[in-house]
């Protein structure tokens, strides 16, 4: 058990550095390549805030230099959204030694938001792990790419 609690360890640290990166680009997108004429408001939610960045990608000239990794990072971090989300918010229900996969379940509800249901993730434990790293990895990248957007408005 000590090697699951790191990799969820990893995946969980890891994603608060990758969307504090995140939310570093929807900001300077937001004050300092007009993104205020993307969006009005700033987007809160992950799904806001990736959908945001993917928009100001396509209208903002002044981020079509940074436009592939800007990309590139809200795509991967789209992927790793969902094994996030079971970890995070989800029970650890089941361990089948045959493939060393883990299950985790979450209440959530329909896409209407009118009725719960019951949602699952069965994951190998390799792909958790490879998703920790994965996770990790963006976040440095995403911190490399935040560092050079405020140097060209420095």
């Amino acid at each position: 058990m000590p090697h699951l609690f790191s990799c969820v360890g990893m995946i969980i640290v890891s994603w608060t550095f990758l969307e504090n990166t995140i939310d570093a680009i929807v900001a300077i997108a937001f004050h300092d390549h007009g993104g205020d004429v993307v969006s009005t408001k700033l987007p809160k939610q992950f799904s806001t805030k990736t959908a945001f960045l993917k928009r100001c990608c396509e209208e903002l000239q002044s981020l079509s230099e940074f436009k592939p990794e800007i990309l590139y990072l809200v795509e991967k971090a789209e992927e790793l959204a969902r094994t996030r989300h079971y970890v995070a918010h989800g029970v650890l229900t089941e361990f089948d030694p045959a493939d060393a996969s883990f299950v985790f379940l979450k209440i959530d509800t329909t896409a209407d938001k009118t009725q719960h249901v019951i949602g699952h993730m069965r994951i190998l434990g390799t792909a958790l792990v490879k998703a920790g790293t994965d996770v990790k990895d963006l976040a440095k990248q995403g911190q490399s790419l935040t560092q050079r957007l405020l140097g060209e408005k420095a």
